[in-house]
């Protein structure tokens, strides 16, 4: 590589903020414990759902305010919400009302769904780092990201809390049955 390239590359590397390789590492750690099933507070199983949603909501703050944004998110959105409700319809949440925990069932789904978002997320914005020209370009696609996670981490959240608030209100607890199947 010549010195030339090699000088942008480090540039680009160094450009990269502080707080993206934590939260990579973060995911992989989330996704990797995702694999084997596991008793969890409510609270820490919105943990994910919740950043996600954030970090959806403040790219569509950041997106140009007229229509064609909004537009582009919320319809991605509603794609997030079917894709919620597909995975989620025929299950229900295994609580363990005793100690306030939700089962979380062993999946890769976790693990898959969330560096796909992060790299989709990371990949639109890293080249709108490197050419500036393609910010509209790109700007659709990533109010897209941010919508489809946005509305499947609403309609994921408000099933667990669903589940989880049958379950405390029946005051017995679940079984583990109905919730190993993957797609958490």
């Amino acid at each position: 590589m010549e010195a030339t390239n090699m000088n942008d590359v480090l540039a680009i590397v160094s450009g990269i903020p502080l707080w993206v390789p934590p939260l990579l590492l973060v995911l992989i750690a989330i996704g990797v414990r995702a694999l084997k099933t596991r008793y969890v507070p409510l609270a820490v199983a919105l943990i994910a759902p919740v950043a996600f949603t954030v970090w959806g909501i403040i790219t569509l703050l950041r997106a140009k305010p007229d229509t064609a944004p909004v537009l582009s998110f919320v319809i991605a959105a509603l794609i997030g919400v079917a894709i919620a409700i597909v995975t989620t319809r025929d299950r229900s949440v295994a609580v363990d009302t005793n100690r306030r925990r939700v089962c979380l069932p062993g999946s890769y789904v976790p693990l898959i769904r969330n560096l796909s978002i992060f790299v989709a997320k990371f990949a639109l914005t890293f080249a709108v780092t490197v050419n500036p020209d393609i910010r509209d370009t790109l700007s659709p696609w990533d109010l897209a990201v941010s919508g489809i996670s946005s509305g499947y981490f609403v309609a994921w959240s408000a099933w667990l809390l669903a589940g989880f608030s049958r379950a405390m209100k029946a005051g017995g607890a679940s079984t583990l049955q109905n919730a190993e199947e993957p797609g958490v």
